[in-house]
């Protein structure tokens, strides 16, 4: 999903200010446009890291990965990925 909003948000702004080289948007856009590029190019590199940890207690941790791996924990760690 973050890669997602990303190319939504950035591609088409990023593409219109290559082509004009000038941004007719205002200072807040400007503003806004780069804090949102920067949210969601962190929220993708933590769930990435979060699926690695994942991925490596379920092929090596074999316990740890019943005890672990549960719904509510899904939504915690997503969460706290946005918070």
């Amino acid at each position: 999903i973050t890669d997602l909003l990303f190319l939504l948000l950035s591609v088409p702004l990023t593409t219109y200010l290559g082509l004009r080289e000038t941004w007719p948007f205002g200072h807040i856009l400007c503003k806004i446009h780069i804090y949102l590029a920067h949210v969601f190019l962190q929220a993708t590199c933590f769930t990435l890291a979060v699926m690695s940890i994942d991925r490596y207690l379920y092929i090596v941790q074999v316990r740890a990965k019943l005890e672990w791996r549960t719904t509510r924990n899904t939504f915690v760690i997503c969460f706290l990925i946005w918070a």
